[in-house]
């Protein structure tokens, strides 16, 4: 996390455009708060759209008000139900604290401490034992007097993240005082029961107020409303680019001798998305990979995704480049090991992070 998104976490601050998701959280912690219950919340983005940032900011309001929470990392583990499963044995620790006498507590500490242990044993654990699960959850917080939020992060897939989500779901109780807030790349459609939240782009208000924090000052006389408007489009107003960006360019307006002319932010803006977007992939691409994802690009559909069949058709009929090709299949493979690219459904691929196709250029 960088100084520059510290001092906003520290300070409480959101984005202006975030305002709506912070607003409805905030909602549903003062639900729980007073023994009510809540809808479970998806907040729904690629990589770089804002989701670690809205997390925080949860994490942040959770200590303030004084509630339980657990978080359970879906990508860890031998699978995800595995990691919501060990999230659930660390909240039956924490309600033990609160009412040990309360037999729901204890049912939930005895029965999710044995999965817990089969799990990590290395036995695979059943997303249709989480239904039951998160039903206990719910008695044993209501029991013990408590409000609790279980956050579910590391979500990717739409087939293995709604049928999480959909189990999770099944056993929420929208009357007791658990709070479920689940992170997600894209999904097609929004899962039955959920609250879901798309984090969408940033615009003019967004810089503007992210020109007030101290270490970005200094770029006020620099940005002109056209320089401005140009830094949102090259970034796509996503966060995840848009925040060393402006880094970027506070600290080339430190170090030059003279006034930046346009060229020198056009370049250090192209320079900074492209080297933010390789760390997150772990480095360069190859010439094969570049083409690969241009055509993954330029063929997303309305809903952001391409078929594998249309991909291989745009590479080329050759046996290099068919869709059945083993050389084809290493490239996706290794892109979506890469986090690059991610699978929507079945057959379908699609960017897992925003300024890909600036990357590309």
């Amino acid at each position: 996390m960088s100084e520059v998104q510290l001092r906003r976490m520290q300070r409480g601050d959101v984005w202006p455009g975030r305002r709506p998701v912070t607003h409805l959280l905030e909602e549903a912690l003062a639900l729980i708060a007073t023994g009510r219950g809540a809808e479970p919340v998806l907040l729904s983005g690629p990589r770089g759209s804002g989701r670690t940032e809205a997390l925080a900011w949860l994490a942040t309001r959770i200590h303030h008000d004084g509630l339980l929470s657990v978080r359970g990392d879906a990508a860890a583990g031998t699978s995800p139900a595995a990691a919501v499963l060990r999230s659930i044995a660390d909240a039956g620790e924490l309600l033990v604290g609160r009412r040990p006498g309360s037999s729901a507590v204890q049912s939930l500490r005895r029965r999710s401490a044995a999965l817990a242990t089969a799990a990590g044993d290395g036995r695979a654990v059943p997303v249709g034992e989480l239904p039951a699960l998160v039903r206990l959850l719910g008695e044993a917080t209501e029991e013990a007097r408590a409000a609790l939020v279980l956050v579910i992060t590391g979500l990717a897939g739409d087939g293995p993240a709604r049928e999480l989500l959909d189990a999770v779901q099944r056993g929420h109780d929208p009357n007791q005082p658990v709070l479920v807030v689940a992170a997600c790349q894209v999904l097609r459609g929004a899962p039955e029961g959920w609250r879901r939240v798309d984090l969408g782009p940033l615009g003019a208000a967004d810089l503007d107020a992210a020109l007030q924090d101290p270490g970005l000052m200094v770029l006020g006389p620099v940005l002109t409303p056209a320089r401005a408007t140009a830094v949102l489009e090259r970034t796509g107003g996503w966060p995840g680019l848009l925040t060393p960006v402006l880094e970027h360019l506070a600290a080339a307006v430190r170090s030059a001798a003279a006034p930046l002319d346009d060229e020198a932010v056009t370049r250090a803006v192209a320079e900074t998305v492209a080297a933010t977007v390789q760390r997150w992939i772990g480095g360069p691409l190859s010439s094969p990979e570049r083409r690969y994802l241009r055509a993954v690009v330029d063929l997303a559909g309305a809903d952001g995704s391409a078929s594998l069949v249309d991909v291989g058709r745009a590479l080329g009929d050759s046996t290099r480049f068919s869709a059945e090709s083993s050389t084809l299949a290493q490239l996706r493979l290794g892109l979506l090991e890469r986090g690059a690219l991610f699978s929507p459904g079945k057959d379908r691929l699609a960017p897992a992070l925003v300024g890909l196709g600036e990357l590309l250029r």
